[in-house]
């Protein structure tokens, strides 16, 4: 429900079902307890509540290497490098990994989170390289290579 409502942009909808699961899978120390709270970071983040953001983002580092989750771990990186730090070569390096380990849906959608992000704050010549990436990640899912 969490994906859906952020999919809609009903952040307070989507932030809501993300803090349920959270809690759930916090309280069964469940794997998927680090996508949870990535999913929650970055919500909070995209609503510029960057302090609950940061203090998400420092938890799910701890969660991520507790189960060893990598891809959790770039994913982090990606709420840190746009919204904590804004660091363009971070946010590179998250869509490397995406590439190296064939995250195409992931690649697509957030490139161009990130590329709408830039636009917005008028950086056009950086965000058209996150819409190519995007448009990259496309061709792959269609071409049905994945």
């Amino acid at each position: 429900m969490g994906l859906c409502y952020n999919n809609l942009e009903e952040l307070d909808n989507s932030e809501k079902h993300f803090q349920i699961a959270y809690e759930i899978y916090k309280n069964r120390k469940h794997i998927y307890e680090s996508k949870a709270i990535f999913n929650l970071a970055y919500v909070k983040a995209k609503k510029n509540d960057l302090k609950a953001a940061l203090e998400l983002y420092q938890e799910g580092q701890k969660v991520a290497a507790r189960h060893n989750n990598q891809e959790v771990t770039e994913k982090l990186k990606l709420v840190k490098g746009l919204y904590l730090s804004f660091d363009l070569q971070t946010l590179r390096e998250v869509f490397k990994f995406f590439k190296e380990k064939n995250l195409y849906g992931d690649m697509e959608e957030y490139a161009v989170a990130v590329a709408d992000f830039l636009t917005n704050k008028e950086d056009r010549h950086d965000a058209v390289d996150f819409y190519q990436m995007a448009i990259e990640a496309r061709k792959q899912i269609q071409g049905g290579n994945i």
